[in-house]
């Protein structure tokens, strides 16, 4: 051996020791490198191996994420290395682009995505002393930090790491780590992975989620499982497309062909159970000692979603997410589902239910329905301020939902997303049936027709029509359309008047189907009569509210013997009604409205009782 290295913390740094040492191996040169903590240490290895790998003739480029926070602190506002936007030119990139046999150190700050799938001038504010030169007193970040639409970046060309002629070492980098203060493991770092000449981060980009490590983990496990260089760039790829976090290609730092195993991976503990109706549930058992799993999924074509994820909750670690993604084959259309973690799985198996149903995308889309529908109650109807709180409390959760995404490829995410959904459902229903109530109990107070009004005083009439045949006794009627504006959408309502029988009646979509009875009679002693026939025409259950009301009396006491009824797919129900008059009530016709409300539509029949 004729020279060493030895690391070691300040705290056990000796003199003595050091000198002894030396007598004693005075044919060996022997360098120390006390150091502070692993910034210091490991700062010190990334600087060794750049000068090694220097005799290329390339430029070696240490970039280093400066924390601003942590920076300004530290630095109390002297010693920042940050200079105005105004001072950065492109004549920067093109002299590096050009230059030879130097090493470099350039810094920006975290906020800063861009400077890592693309350069720009920023990350080299570094370069040639310019800040020590440019500096304006306590005023030198960078004029982006102040104004986003002032950004350099935005206005010139931008150049691929790879048409830059150096090595680049990231150190701190946006999602490759910063040791003691990042997310991301030290062995998942860029500096480790060099030392223990396994580099493998991916350069990630500006549009990137912070905090988000997904496809350098991946990276990390398919490298684990025999995959090349080129195989995992692809699967990387096909993550990111799939679980839509970027759109950029990606592309490896370093050379992970060190490893000489094959493809590793064994599928002993995996199963599939094909369903009729297009669904299969995979199966992983025995994995709490796994960080990777695939199996192939060639029963299915096109496009494949996630349905369900089961497993049992009590073992599972928050703390340890789990993501899971399709990679399609663009030879033969086959497909293969990875599964894939930081830390050995937390759970000893895994059920996955997989279709080309995307469920949970449509039950989003079915709560943002919801969402419309409470919308135009609320603008026409007027609400309790309680009311109206719940409602913004769950725009507020759509919204939370629907600018995360990440339900798309994470397994904490998406039964989370379903749990929240799930709720909302709950919610959805009960504010209907709150709605549905005021709206009953204003008609009950005044004796006025809530539908017809806001349809009278708020809408144009689109379209009229007089070829329609009456539900209920089957005469030519007319058809109107109303068109009704709200804050997010405008509404049609259809409604048939009937001259022959007297009925008015919305027509409802295609989900339900509503016709009324005809000569409903009452007298003295009360009566139960079958007033309308609902029919279910959809392909789930159906929950409805029914409330009916008299107008022109109060003297009628009418009850719904079922106002909150469930109708199964193809089957319906007759709705009857109790009537029974007061002492003072005439024998005549009465007007009476019946409202009824399926899954937040809200429809209006008109029909009168006679009393005999």
């Amino acid at each position: 051996m004729k020279s060493a290295l030895i690391i070691l913390p300040l705290d056990e740094f000796n003199i003595i020791e050091r000198f002894l040492l030396r007598l004693e191996n005075e044919y060996i040169n022997i360098g120390y490198l006390p150091y502070y903590d692993k910034y210091t240490i490991n700062f010190f290895m990334l600087k060794y191996l750049m000068y090694i790998n220097n005799n290329q003739g390339n430029n070696s480029i240490i970039i280093n994420r400066v924390d601003q926070d942590n920076d300004i602190t530290y630095s109390n506002l002297q010693n920042c290395y940050y200079f105005s936007r105004k001072l950065c030119t492109k004549d920067m990139i093109l002299s590096i682009m050009n230059s030879q046999n130097e090493i470099l150190e350039f810094n920006y700050l975290s906020h800063c995505r861009e400077c890592v799938l693309r350069f720009n001038d920023f990350i080299f504010c570094g370069a040639y002393n310019i800040i020590e030169k440019h500096k304006d007193s306590n005023k030198h970040l960078p004029c982006c930090y102040y104004n986003a639409d002032d950004c350099y970046i935005t206005n010139v060309e931008k150049y691929n790491v790879s048409e830059l002629n150096a090595h680049f070492y990231f150190l701190n980098g946006c999602n490759i780590g910063d040791f003691n203060q990042s997310i991301v493991p030290f062995n998942y770092t860029v500096v480790s992975n060099l030392i223990e000449n396994n580099a493998i981060s991916i350069i990630t980009s500006a549009s990137i989620k912070t905090g988000n490590i997904a496809e350098n983990i991946l990276a990390h496990n398919l490298l684990n499982n025999g995959y090349t260089a080129g195989q995992i760039e692809f699967q990387v790829n096909k993550f990111l497309e799939y679980s839509k976090i970027e759109t950029n290609n990606y592309f490896l730092l370093g050379d992970p062909l060190f490893r000489k195993l094959p493809n590793s991976f064994e599928p002993k503990y995996k199963h599939k159970k094909i369903l009729g109706n297009g669904t299969i549930i995979v199966e992983f058992n025995s994995i709490q000692d796994e960080t990777y799993l695939e199996i192939s999924i060639e029963e299915l074509y096109k496009n494949l979603y996630v349905n369900e994820i089961s497993f049992d909750k009590r073992f599972y670690d928050i703390k340890n997410n789990i993501y899971y993604y399709f990679s399609k084959n663009s030879k033969d259309e086959s497909q293969k589902l990875i599964v894939f973690s930081l830390e050995k799985f937390s759970v000893d198996s895994i059920s996955i239910v997989i279709s080309n149903n995307d469920t949970v995308e449509n039950q989003i889309n079915e709560m943002l329905k919801y969402l419309d529908k409470v919308i135009f109650l609320r603008d026409h109807f007027k609400l309790e301020n309680l009311l109206k709180g719940k409602i913004i409390d769950i725009e507020n959760n759509l919204k939370k939902i629907l600018s995360s995404k990440n339900y798309n490829f994470s397994v904490k995410e998406f039964v989370n997303t379903n749990n929240v959904v799930y709720k909302l459902r709950i919610k959805f229903m009960q504010i209907f049936k709150d709605i549905f109530n005021m709206i009953t109990d204003y008609t009950l107070k005044y004796q006025n027709n809530f539908y017809e009004n806001i349809t009278d005083k708020r809408t144009s009439i689109c379209k009229i029509t007089y070829d329609n045949t009456c539900s209920n006794c089957h005469n030519i009627t007319l058809m109107t359309k109303y068109s009704i504006k709200t804050t997010r959408k405008t509404y049609v309502r259809t409604s048939i008047k009937c001259y022959k029988c007297g009925i008015i009646q919305d027509v409802p979509n295609f989900k339900i189907g509503i016709r009324g009875y005809t000569n409903l009679k009452f007298d003295i002693n009360g009566n139960i009569i079958n007033v309308l026939e609902l029919r279910n025409y959809s392909n789930k259950k159906l929950k409805l509210f029914i409330s009916a009301i008299c107008i022109d009396s109060k003297d009628v006491f009418l009850q719904i013997e079922d106002n909150e009824i469930e109708i199964d797919p193809n089957e319906s129900h007759i709705v009857k009604l109790f009537v029974k008059p007061t002492a003072n009530l005439k024998k005549h016709y009465y007007l009476t409205v019946f409202y009824i409300m399926v899954d937040g539509d809200f429809y209006f029949v008109s029909n009168t009782l006679s009393y005999i």
